[in-house]
């Protein structure tokens, strides 16, 4: 009965693991990282965090160009990267959103910029070559209102990396209330735009 029993237990903690982490790297799974990120807020008020959102500018073509054994040897790297820069410090959440997109909620202060960029440009270098250049970029987002869902935190601070997504000369870039009220203008004006065409009042030229 006592081995039954903890079979039983062994089972259902790996169930528990399987529903809160991404198989592939080990980190945490976008559910549960919100839930993470909502925790530390609560139990640390006092304290001011980053939330830091990757992506990888055209990663599909790594799978089609390297296979798909090339394309998991890239997330794991990324993922042991940040284990190692962040996973030490304590009031700190690393997660695989999904795909090629990770997240990172870290406490302000313990964000070191340099040694990110430093580790960013070595994977770069490593995964880089004639036939593809891994450009990995970095938004980052100062939490300001805690009642705000997780995943509109996530939603600015990928705003931000949307800036750089072009620029290999540049890693990281901060979110701001001006980026916001640019997405929105542009947000309206395509919206404007699609109403018109709806509405036939779009004249176009042909030649």
């Amino acid at each position: 009965m006592f081995h039954d029993k903890t079979e039983q237990l062994k089972k259902l903690e790996w169930e528990r693991y399987r529903a809160s982490h991404d198989s592939l790297t080990g980190l945490y799974n976008k559910e549960e990282f919100y839930r993470q990120v909502e925790r530390l807020l609560k139990e640390y008020p006092d304290t001011e965090f980053y939330i830091l959102c990757s992506n990888m500018k055209d990663f599909k073509f790594v799978n089609e160009l390297f296979g798909m054994k090339k394309g998991n040897a890239i997330l794991r790297k990324q993922a042991e990267q940040m284990k190692q820069i962040h996973g030490s410090f304590a009031k700190t959440v690393c997660a695989r959103i999904q795909d090629d997109h990770f997240a990172t909620c870290i406490p302000k202060a313990y964000f070191n910029e340099d040694k990110v960029v430093e580790q960013i440009r070595s994977m770069q270098k490593e995964f880089t070559n004639s036939l593809f250049h891994l450009h990995l970029y970095i938004g980052v987002y100062e939490i300001t209102n805690r009642e705000e869902p997780v995943s509109k935190m996530c939603d600015k601070a990928n705003l931000a990396s949307e800036t750089i997504k072009n620029d290999y000369k540049t890693c990281i870039a901060y979110y701001d209330r001006h980026l916001l009220e640019q997405s929105i203008a542009e947000r309206k004006i395509i919206g404007e735009f699609e109403e018109e065409l709806e509405q036939e009042e779009f004249e176009g030229t042909y030649m």
